[in-house]
């Protein structure tokens, strides 16, 4: 029987109009290490603690129909001499079976393409691979040949980027965004310093933070460092799905909130999505990182050690890395904002289900810290719900792929026992 494989065209064979893949050719003989032409200079391997450098970049498309003939063909033989065992599990929990295949393909021939091996060399396909993490962040793996040959190249971390033809704008747009919103109370701790007020109860501090702000301003609504987390909220789509959740638990203290916070963006980097995000949830979360002593390096990288935040990270108000939904929605004018609930009304959505953001202090003194988590979950579902419909309005998801995101966060809705979701489901069916 022929041997499961796709056919491969040699570096060498004919000219460059008829290579479908190449590999940059390397420099030096089969197994040999790139060294520095001088001695003393700093070791910037894998190890090293030298500066650090693009070793190599590869780039390769495969046409999914192919893989799925090959399979159709081959079978089990196919997966299991292409893919590696942790690709094989999460094969076996996908529902795209071909899609899945063919991606894993086409990174593995960009892999060895960045390394100069292509499969060869030490190189084989089972000898990398990719698999994806508990955010759905595609990350390099490599079998203990593959580290081998990697360890003597000199190669540090490998980073991949998985798309496909047929869902280009969908992957883009959804695939490792996380929605987030915070709830806060009266930081009376800090009300107590600031306007001397010694050792009145909590509840009259914050009246008298109230009352000095309608004072100033003609609204109660707090300066921003004047708030204290209590809650965050976030939704996550990944390749394998959507997650709502509430980070910790109801007796997590603020430090932790925030870190957990801050280190999701550390680990996998995901597009945030909030509602009136940039002026008021991360000028807050940044406030209370600094008192707390929170790390957040990655959230406030812009190109100093990756080049991919120069020009699109979470700081700048006009870059994708981070989108505020009232602000773009706006077109980043003052008078063109809206509130949450009531574009959510305007599309149709369930909205604040009777709870609003001015009723989080009295919860909070009565101790309902599990409603004010409820209710901000609910309003991640609702800005998840807009950032659907903002991105069929760009032309980044199709209609159909639209509705079938719909359907997984009613899906999601269904299969939850929280009552708070099924009032969510409830009221967003019945709306016209």
């Amino acid at each position: 029987r022929p041997r499961p494989r796709l056919p491969q065209r040699a570096a060498s064979r004919g000219g460059a109009r008829d290579r479908r893949a190449q590999h940059r050719a390397r420099r030096d003989r089969a197994g040999a290490v790139r060294r520095s032409r001088r001695r003393g200079a700093r070791d910037e391997g894998p190890d090293g603690g030298g500066a650090r450098m693009i070793f190599g970049i590869g780039v390769d498309v495969l046409e999914s129909g192919r893989i799925a003939r090959t399979l159709e063909r081959f079978g089990t033989r196919f997966l299991e001499h292409l893919l590696m065992p942790e690709e094989q599990a999460q094969l076996a929990r996908t529902q795209r079976r071909e899609r899945f295949v063919a991606m894993r393909f086409a990174a593995k021939e960009a892999i060895v393409k960045a390394m100069g091996t292509g499969f060869s060399h030490g190189m084989w396909i089972r000898d990398v691979g990719v698999v994806q993490n508990s955010w759905g962040k595609p990350e390099v793996v490599f079998s203990a040949r593959g580290e081998r040959v990697r360890r003597a190249l000199g190669i540090g971390e490998a980073h991949v980027t998985l798309t496909d033809e047929a869902g280009l704008g969908r992957m883009r747009t959804l695939v490792n965004t996380l929605v987030f919103d915070i709830e806060t109370v009266p930081d009376v701790e800090l009300g107590r310093r600031l306007y001397g007020l010694g050792d009145l109860a909590d509840g009259e501090v914050a009246k008298a933070m109230f009352a000095l702000r309608r004072q100033d301003t003609g609204g109660d609504f707090l300066s921003l460092e004047q708030h204290r987390v209590v809650a965050i909220a976030c939704a996550l789509r990944t390749q394998e799905g959507l997650k709502l959740w509430s980070l910790g638990e109801t007796g997590t203290g603020e430090g932790e909130l925030v870190q957990r916070f801050f280190d999701g963006i550390e680990k996998f980097s995901p597009d945030l999505v909030s509602w009136n995000g940039s002026s008021f949830d991360l000028p807050v979360l940044t406030y209370r990182a600094l008192l707390r002593g929170v790390q957040a390096a990655r959230f406030w990288e812009s190109g100093e050690q990756d080049p991919a935040f120069r020009y699109n990270n979470y700081l700048s108000r006009y870059h994708w890395r981070h989108t505020d939904l009232m602000d773009v929605l706006s077109g980043f004018q003052r008078r063109g904002r809206v509130s949450l609930a009531h574009m959510a009304c305007l599309l149709g959505l369930p909205g604040k289900l009777g709870f609003e953001g001015s009723q989080v202090w009295e919860a909070w003194q009565s101790g309902n810290l599990e409603g004010i988590r409820r209710y901000c979950e609910t309003d991640v579902l609702n800005t998840w719900l807009i950032y659907l419909r903002f991105a069929q309005l760009r032309g980044l998801l199709p209609r159909a792929q639209h509705l079938e995101e719909i359907e997984r966060v009613k899906a999601l809705l269904r299969a939850s026992r929280e009552p708070h979701l099924a009032e969510f489901l409830a009221a967003w069916e019945k709306a016209p």
